[in-house]
């Protein structure tokens, strides 16, 4: 089908060629037509199919490892194309023969040949096919535009392809990853109870040998799966980590996940784990081994903790969100935990080992008693529907739980000092740090000497930190002052680790 359109359009942009689709541009106005400019049509381009096309096969795997695009059409002869204008191909490409789902690929111009890049092509046919690996056939149809300035319009009407057919297209490989079960992993067996009574932080999951090359673009991720049953029915999942050729995710993200399909008993329990991988291009994630499967997968018997690695401290001056709540952790292989949260308010607050709110909480067993410190003390129970310091006014607290005797103290905390020989005040007085409104953070700038220093609640040594100031340790060894200089010192117990940072003035 022919149309028939002056040059003058096309030199001013400002409308697609007669009958052109303006689906591809914003709506215009029509401009007046000068009769006088020679004419312009579609039939003026003529193109042959790529081979690849003609002869109705594509691998994207190999033009991928040639480093080639893929041919599209040949342009064979354009006459009248104005000197401003550049022409512009496309693949449309569906499975679908009625093309209700497709996905069109770029396809510019260069020395006379349409091309489409092989990772964009590729990237199109996961979109319209699912994962495939195995070659699939697919739908196409080629459009054709004009570009002029910065506009870009149809040749023709919407229905004028340069070329449709089907075609059977081999994907590019997805990448592939050599890996086998860790040591601990292939065991059959781990014990969270005494990987925590060990300080074992990590646990690897699957040690990988090789990588197979991927495109630049291409970026890894993994996850672990969890289920009680072997065909992964009511699997949960987590995001694992890559580090050293190692797959491997946080004891405690581990153990969280095993207490979303077990709950939080202490008995053995048989788990089914996989472990997957996934590209991710273009905005789109594909699973390496194919949809639902996994790297590498098995069973294992997990023994889990008595007592948990944490305890939340949700109450109702943050939501009563356990997740977001302050954090007391478990004191090497005894039964305390400890740590600071702000804490209280008109309903109080209890503690939880279940940071999804949904297990285990523990509230007010009795009645709580006051020192002539402040030191406040109770016991808590499981059954207990009671919140611990209902109709208190929020505060910072120093707590510390025994989990054996189910019972705690709450120290208040009026205040945070710096002291050390790298202070002003040397280790006879400490300088003072002024709080947030929730006393999570404290702040400070003074002048630092060389030397050591340490921070202090409430003027005193019963509660003070130290050893390292990205992982600030209760009652912890001197800490190395930054140098000598002017500094804005931050001090944050928001959550764990709780941390001292320096920043020069």
């Amino acid at each position: 089908m022919k149309f028939r359109m002056k040059l003058n359009i096309f030199l001013l942009g400002l409308a697609a060629l007669a009958v052109a689709s303006c689906e591809d541009g914003p709506g215009i106005a029509q401009p007046s037509v000068e009769p006088q400019l020679p004419e312009f049509t579609d039939a003026d381009v003529q193109v042959a199919l790529s081979q690849g096309l003609s002869s109705s096969s594509i691998n994207l795997q190999s033009a991928l490892t040639a480093g080639d695009p893929v041919a599209v059409v040949d342009v064979t002869s354009v006459e009248n194309l104005p000197d401003n204008a550049q022409l512009d191909f496309a693949l449309q490409i569906s499975v679908d023969p009625s093309f209700v789902d497709f996905r069109e690929i770029s396809a510019p111009v260069s020395d006379n040949v349409a091309e489409a890049s092989a990772v964009d092509f590729n990237s199109a046919l996961k979109a319209v096919a699912g994962n495939v690996s195995d070659p699939v056939q697919v739908y196409y149809r080629i459009p054709g535009y004009v570009i002029i300035d910065k506009g870009r319009y149809r040749l023709g009407s919407s229905d004028k392809f340069y070329g449709q057919g089907q075609v059977t297209v081999t994907p590019v490989s997805n990448p592939v990853i050599v890996a086998e079960p860790s040591a601990e992993l292939a065991s059959g067996a781990i014990d969270i109870q005494q990987m925590t009574d060990d300080n074992v932080e990590t646990l690897p999951l699957l040690d990988v040998s090789s990588i197979s090359d991927m495109p630049d673009g291409y970026k890894l991720s993994y996850k672990y799966i969890l289920s009680r049953n072997q065909d992964m029915s009511d699997a949960k999942e987590g995001d694992a980590a890559f580090e050293s050729n190692v797959i491997s995710v946080s004891r405690d993200k581990f153990y969280e996940t095993y207490k979303q399909v077990f709950g939080s008993g202490s008995e053995k329990n048989t788990v089914y784990w996989g472990v997957q991988a996934f590209y991710t291009f273009g905005g789109a994630t594909y699973n390496i081994s194919g949809d639902g499967k996994c790297l590498k997968q098995g069973s294992l018997e997990v023994t889990p903790l008595d007592v948990p690695v944490h305890l939340g401290t949700p109450n109702d001056s943050q939501g009563w969100k356990p997740e977001t709540s302050q954090w007391l952790v478990k004191v090497g292989t005894t039964d305390i935990y400890r740590g600071f949260s702000y804490f209280g308010g008109q309903y109080g607050g209890k503690f939880t080992d279940d940071f999804t709110g949904s297990v285990v909480w523990y509230g007010l067993d009795g009645e709580v008693s006051t020192d002539e410190k402040g030191v406040i003390s109770g016991k808590f129970s499981n059954a207990s529907d009671k919140n611990i310091l209902e109709g208190s006014t929020p505060a910072l607290y120093w707590i510390e739980v025994d989990m054996e005797a189910h019972t705690f103290t709450m120290t208040p905390i009026e205040s945070f000092g710096l002291i050390g020989s790298a202070t002003p005040g040397g280790w006879d007085a400490e300088t003072k740090l002024v709080p947030s409104d929730d006393k999570l953070t404290w702040t400070l700038t003074a002048d630092l000497k060389d030397g050591e220093l340490k921070f202090r609640a409430n003027d005193a040594w019963a509660i003070s930190l130290g050893t390292s100031a990205s992982d600030l340790q209760f009652n912890g060894g001197d800490l190395p002052s930054p140098g000598e200089g002017k500094y804005l010192i931050t001090l944050s117990l928001a959550q764990i680790p709780y941390t001292a940072v320096y920043t020069a003035q």
